[in-house]
């Protein structure tokens, strides 16, 4: 029979081979590092604690990360292949964008270990506040009051850029010529691919708010931007200033923010039959432009 001395002395002989064999195992997976990502380059770091990547629709090449850490061979694989693909050629992750939404890759080696990697693949989307509204009036045979009458329609009109207080533009190509323009509640698609506009002069525009700024624009260029709807009952034309940072033409700094744009409509031919004097009626709109951010919805 076993003495209580003799029993304790095997229970305590047990447990120690039981330590140094979880101590060796926790060492083993220890001494494993775990998957992370980092870019090509070395100068600039992946947050590994907050695995994100944002990819434009519109791009045509697969964008390079590197795995490190982990156990032998990795696997790859994207939970949704209608937003991005993946795929790995040894510790390169290659991804490419396929459609508009979020995704997530997941990187797994052979010991059973994964990395998950937020991907989400959109188009830029910018605002554009208006702070300035008026109506620009051509015509050397309108009368002063004519001027008047009609200025006073424009601007009191119930619909189109009278109300207008904000545009949003998706850009959906690199060059920023196709898209969607949001005008309200609604929808439309655009061409912006037309020539741009110079004029013989820089429109200048002097803005002063309610708010107390003040400041005279000069737009050097214009370029037309067509819009219509999905089912083609609606189409109109719109002309885009580049941006302008609100100086002198000739010291135009465009590193200086916030950017403002000028949005002009030509409504000549709507006006022309009551004011057969008129040469161009137009509504000129000063905005402040903000970068939203990359949208994932189509």
């Amino acid at each position: 029979m076993i003495s209580m001395k003799n029993l304790a002395k095997i229970l305590l002989f047990s447990l120690s081979l039981l330590s140094i064999s979880l101590s060796s195992c926790s060492e083993s997976e220890d001494s494993v590092l775990p998957i992370e990502l980092t870019y090509e380059s070395p100068d600039v770091v992946f947050d590994n604690e907050n695995p994100r990547m944002t990819m434009m629709g519109y791009e045509t090449s697969e964008r390079v990360l590197l795995i490190r850490g982990g156990q032998g061979e990795y696997r790859v694989e994207s939970s949704n292949n209608a937003v991005a693909e993946a795929r790995c050629e040894g510790n390169r992750l290659l991804l490419r964008p396929i459609g508009v939404g979020k995704t997530n890759v997941i990187i797994r080696d052979e010991s059973g270990c994964d990395y998950w990697l937020s991907v989400s693949v959109g188009y830029p989307f910018y605002k554009y506040a208006v702070i300035d509204n008026r109506v620009s009036l051509q015509g050397e045979g309108l009368t002063d009051d004519e001027k008047k009458a009609l200025e006073k329609e424009m601007l009191e009109a119930q619909t189109g850029p009278a109300v207008l207080e904000s545009y949003a533009f998706v850009y959906k190509n690199e060059a920023q010529s196709e898209g969607t323009l949001v005008l309200g509640s609604s929808h439309y698609s655009f061409d912006a691919s037309a020539q741009v506009v110079v004029p013989d002069e820089p429109l200048q525009v002097d803005v002063r708010t309610d708010d107390g700024f003040a400041r005279s624009f000069f737009f050097e260029s214009f370029t037309p931007v067509r819009f219509s709807s999905e089912n083609g009952s609606v189409s109109d034309e719109l002309f885009l200033s580049e941006r302008n940072a609100g100086v002198a033409p000739a010291t135009r700094d465009l590193d200086q923010t916030p950017y403002f744009r000028c949005f002009v409509f030509d409504r000549t031919a709507q006006y022309k039959d009551r004011y057969p004097a008129l040469e161009r009626a137009c509504y000129l709109q000063v905005a402040v432009e903000q970068y939203v951010g990359v949208t994932t919805e189509d």
